[in-house]
C-alpha cells in the first residue's frame, strides 16, 4: 500500500512511475507565453532535483536551447550536482 509511505520523495517516484505505466504520462501539444523573468524562474524550479523527473527532462532541453540563443541571459546557469542552477536567482 504506496498510501501508507511517509516520504515523500518515494511518493513522488512512484506517483511519476505509475503516470508513466497507466498512459497518463502521454505527449500533449500545448503553447505558452511568458517573458524572460518568468522563464528564468520556471527553468529554476522545473530544473531542480525537487521537479518530477519527466518534467526536469523537458526544462532542461528548453534551458540548453535558451542558454544556446541566449547565452546573456541564461548562461548564468551551470550543473551543480546533476542539477541546473542559475548563478543569480533574482534578475
Amino acid at each position: 500500500d504506496y498510501g501508507n509511505l511517509r516520504d515523500f520523495s518515494e511518493k513522488k517516484k512512484l506517483t511519476s512511475l505509475f503516470r508513466r505505466i497507466i498512459g497518463q504520462g502521454v505527449a500533449t501539444g500545448g503553447v505558452w507565453t511568458g517573458n524572460l523573468r518568468a522563464l528564468r524562474h520556471i527553468i529554476t524550479m522545473r530544473c531542480s532535483p525537487h521537479a518530477e523527473e519527466e518534467i526536469r527532462h523537458v526544462a532542461t532541453l528548453m534551458l540548453e536551447a535558451m542558454m544556446s540563443e541566449e547565452p546573456c541571459i541564461f548562461g548564468d546557469f551551470e550543473r551543480v550536482n546533476g542539477y541546473y542552477e542559475p548563478k543569480y536567482k533574482k534578475v
